[in-house]
Protein backbone atom coordinates (compact mmCIF):
# COMPACT_ATOMS: atom_id res chain seq x y z
CA UNK A 1 0.00 0.00 0.00
CA UNK A 2 1.33 3.53 -0.98
CA UNK A 3 0.25 6.95 -0.35
CA UNK A 4 1.43 9.82 -1.93
CA UNK A 5 1.76 13.93 -0.28
CA UNK A 6 1.10 16.52 -2.83
CA UNK A 7 3.72 19.27 -3.27
CA UNK A 8 5.77 17.71 -5.86
CA UNK A 9 6.92 20.59 -7.46
CA UNK A 10 8.23 22.71 -4.14
CA UNK A 11 10.07 19.60 -3.08
CA UNK A 12 12.15 19.60 -6.65
CA UNK A 13 12.88 22.96 -6.41
CA UNK A 14 14.22 23.00 -2.69
CA UNK A 15 16.40 19.99 -3.76
CA UNK A 16 17.70 22.23 -6.75
CA UNK A 17 18.42 24.75 -4.58
CA UNK A 18 20.11 22.51 -1.96
CA UNK A 19 22.80 21.50 -4.54
CA UNK A 20 23.11 25.11 -5.29
CA UNK A 21 24.06 25.96 -1.66
CA UNK A 22 26.99 23.27 -1.61
CA UNK A 23 28.38 21.77 1.78
CA UNK A 24 25.85 23.69 4.16
CA UNK A 25 22.79 22.31 1.87
CA UNK A 26 24.04 18.50 2.15
CA UNK A 27 23.65 19.41 5.52
CA UNK A 28 20.16 21.02 5.15
CA UNK A 29 19.05 18.14 2.70
CA UNK A 30 19.90 15.52 5.60
CA UNK A 31 18.51 17.69 8.22
CA UNK A 32 15.12 17.58 5.73
CA UNK A 33 14.65 14.53 4.63
CA UNK A 34 14.59 13.29 8.24
CA UNK A 35 12.44 15.72 9.49
CA UNK A 36 9.80 14.76 6.64
CA UNK A 37 10.18 11.39 7.51
CA UNK A 38 9.34 11.29 11.16
CA UNK A 39 6.68 14.27 10.43
CA UNK A 40 4.54 11.70 8.02
CA UNK A 41 5.44 8.47 9.75
CA UNK A 42 3.80 9.23 13.27
CA UNK A 43 0.52 10.38 12.67
CA UNK A 44 0.81 7.43 10.01
CA UNK A 45 1.30 4.81 12.03
CA UNK A 46 -0.61 5.64 14.68
CA UNK A 47 -3.73 5.54 12.39
CA UNK A 48 -3.04 2.67 11.02
CA UNK A 49 -2.49 0.61 14.10
CA UNK A 50 -5.80 2.63 15.17
CA UNK A 51 -7.39 1.40 12.05
CA UNK A 52 -6.50 -2.57 12.42
CA UNK A 53 -7.99 -2.96 16.04
CA UNK A 54 -10.73 -0.50 15.50
CA UNK A 55 -11.85 -2.65 12.34
CA UNK A 56 -10.40 -5.88 11.53
CA UNK A 57 -11.74 -9.17 13.52
CA UNK A 58 -10.59 -9.44 16.68
CA UNK A 59 -11.37 -13.18 17.27
CA UNK A 60 -8.58 -15.04 16.39
CA UNK A 61 -6.34 -12.45 16.82
CA UNK A 62 -5.68 -10.64 13.23
CA UNK A 63 -6.58 -6.79 14.55
CA UNK A 64 -3.65 -7.89 17.06
CA UNK A 65 -1.40 -9.23 14.98
CA UNK A 66 -1.83 -6.89 11.94
CA UNK A 67 -1.14 -3.85 14.23
CA UNK A 68 1.63 -5.18 16.17
CA UNK A 69 3.24 -6.48 12.50
CA UNK A 70 2.59 -3.28 10.69
CA UNK A 71 5.68 -1.59 9.20
CA UNK A 72 5.37 1.67 7.68
CA UNK A 73 8.15 3.63 5.58
CA UNK A 74 8.62 6.78 3.98
CA UNK A 75 10.72 7.63 0.80
CA UNK A 76 11.51 10.63 0.03
CA UNK A 77 12.81 12.17 -3.73
CA UNK A 78 13.64 15.55 -4.40
CA UNK A 79 14.64 15.33 -7.66
CA UNK A 80 13.26 14.14 -11.02
CA UNK A 81 9.52 12.86 -11.99
CA UNK A 82 9.53 10.92 -9.42
CA UNK A 83 9.71 13.83 -6.42
CA UNK A 84 7.56 13.61 -3.50
CA UNK A 85 7.02 11.55 -0.25
CA UNK A 86 5.97 8.09 -0.97
CA UNK A 87 4.47 6.08 2.30
CA UNK A 88 4.66 2.26 2.30
CA UNK A 89 3.04 -0.19 4.57
CA UNK A 90 3.06 -3.70 4.93
CA UNK A 91 2.27 -6.46 7.57
CA UNK A 92 4.56 -9.33 8.09
CA UNK A 93 3.05 -12.85 6.31
CA UNK A 94 -0.09 -11.12 5.01
CA UNK A 95 -0.95 -9.67 1.48
CA UNK A 96 -2.08 -6.02 2.10
CA UNK A 97 -3.55 -4.91 -0.80
CA UNK A 98 -5.93 -8.46 -0.59
CA UNK A 99 -6.78 -7.71 2.69
CA UNK A 100 -7.63 -3.88 1.04
CA UNK A 101 -9.97 -5.78 -0.97
CA UNK A 102 -11.86 -7.51 1.89
CA UNK A 103 -10.61 -10.87 1.34
CA UNK A 104 -8.42 -12.82 3.84
CA UNK A 105 -7.63 -16.51 3.13
CA UNK A 106 -6.50 -18.76 6.52
CA UNK A 107 -6.47 -21.70 8.05
CA UNK A 108 -9.33 -23.37 10.41
CA UNK A 109 -7.95 -23.90 13.88
CA UNK A 110 -6.83 -27.64 14.43
CA UNK A 111 -7.66 -28.64 10.76
CA UNK A 112 -6.06 -28.83 7.28
CA UNK A 113 -8.26 -26.83 5.81
CA UNK A 114 -8.28 -23.02 4.60
CA UNK A 115 -10.99 -20.86 3.82
CA UNK A 116 -11.48 -16.94 2.45
CA UNK A 117 -13.10 -15.17 4.70
CA UNK A 118 -14.49 -11.26 4.07
CA UNK A 119 -13.74 -8.58 6.19
CA UNK A 120 -13.61 -4.95 5.89
CA UNK A 121 -12.84 -3.59 2.79
CA UNK A 122 -10.27 -0.14 2.97
CA UNK A 123 -9.28 -0.65 6.36
CA UNK A 124 -5.67 0.87 5.90
CA UNK A 125 -6.90 3.30 3.02
CA UNK A 126 -9.33 4.66 4.90
CA UNK A 127 -7.20 5.28 7.51
CA UNK A 128 -4.53 6.99 5.42
CA UNK A 129 -7.04 9.32 3.68
CA UNK A 130 -8.43 10.17 7.12
CA UNK A 131 -4.91 11.86 7.86
CA UNK A 132 -3.75 12.49 4.25
CA UNK A 133 -4.39 16.47 4.96
CA UNK A 134 -3.12 16.66 8.06
CA UNK A 135 0.52 14.74 7.08
CA UNK A 136 0.48 16.91 3.43
CA UNK A 137 -0.10 20.49 5.60
CA UNK A 138 3.22 19.02 8.05
CA UNK A 139 5.31 17.66 5.46
CA UNK A 140 4.96 20.85 3.55
CA UNK A 141 5.28 23.17 6.47
CA UNK A 142 8.83 20.88 6.93
CA UNK A 143 9.66 21.96 3.40
CA UNK A 144 8.88 25.58 3.69
CA UNK A 145 11.06 25.69 7.00
CA UNK A 146 13.93 24.52 5.10
CA UNK A 147 13.42 26.49 2.09
CA UNK A 148 13.64 29.55 4.54
CA UNK A 149 17.10 28.65 5.93
CA UNK A 150 18.25 28.13 2.30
Amino acid sequence: MTGRVEGADQLRDLGKRLRAAGDEGKQLRRDLLRSIRQTAKGPLVDELKAAALRRLPARGGLAAYAAKQLKVSVRTRLSGQQAGVTVLAAIKGMDLPKLETGKLRHPVYGRDTWVNQKIPARVFSDAVDQVADQVGKAVLQVVDDTARKV
